[in-house]
Parts: C-alpha cells; structure tokens; sequence
C-alpha cells in the first residue's frame, strides 16, 4: 500500500482512502490468474447478500479433483450453475439453498480446451 487515510470513529477505525502501487496490482493480478489467491465477491441469492471466495477459473477436471481432497476433510458440496449475471460487483445467483446450507466459494469454469472462461460458475456450499 502506498497511502491511505484512516477515519476514527468512536468504536471504529475505517478506510477513508487507499491507493495501492501499481506494481502490487499487478502482483496480485497474476497471483489469482494462476490460481494461488482468491478474490472476495459479493453474490446475492434469495434474499440474501454475502461475502465468499471467488477463485480463479478452473477446468471441470480440476474442480472434481479438488472437491474430492474438500470432501476428505469437510461436509461439501458442488453443483454448476449456467447462468450467472453479474452488476455492480455483486453475483445475482439463481439459488435456494437447503436449511443450514451456505455458500462458501465461487469457481468460475474453463471450457474444455482451457482457452477461455464460460459464463458458468462452481458453487460450493457447506452445511
């Protein structure tokens, strides 16, 4: 970060201002293209709106491989969604979850060759 001002208020501490160098954006760029970090989205569902991971695009081989390893350690589940729209930096998800069921990731999927990224995204959920 190369500057930012903060703003206190009487129980909180918030982000006023932030500018980041350029060479930390771009850093961070390829960072999530080649899959090491995920980014932080908005998705709004029902009637409601979280915060989850959004990782970078995967082919459907990988995406099973690593659901398989989440599976080991974890009560999850997958399912691809088709159609996603996206505005304002928030995904509107066409979703009802069962009782006790959220959202925890996003994983936007390759095509089969691995070129370019569909309009179709993983969901994985956790009870």
């Amino acid at each position: 970060m190369e500057s930012c001002i903060l703003v206190k208020t009487t129980l909180q501490i918030k982000y006023h201002y932030k500018n980041f160098r350029k060479t930390f954006l771009e850093e961070y760029s390829t960072l999530f293209t080649e899959g090491i970090v995920d980014k932080e989205v908005t998705v709004s569902y029902e009637d409601t709106i979280k915060v989850v991971s959004l990782s970078s695009s995967k082919a459907e081989k990988e995406i099973k491989d690593y659901i398989h390893k989440l599976q080991n350690y974890y009560q999850v589940e997958y399912f691809k969604i088709d159609a996603i729209r996206e505005e304002d930096e928030i995904f509107y998800l066409e979703y009802s979850p069962n009782k006790n069921q959220k959202i925890i990731k996003l994983i936007q999927i390759k095509d089969e060759k691995g070129f370019k990224t569909n309009l179709s995204y993983g969901v994985i959920t956790a009870s």
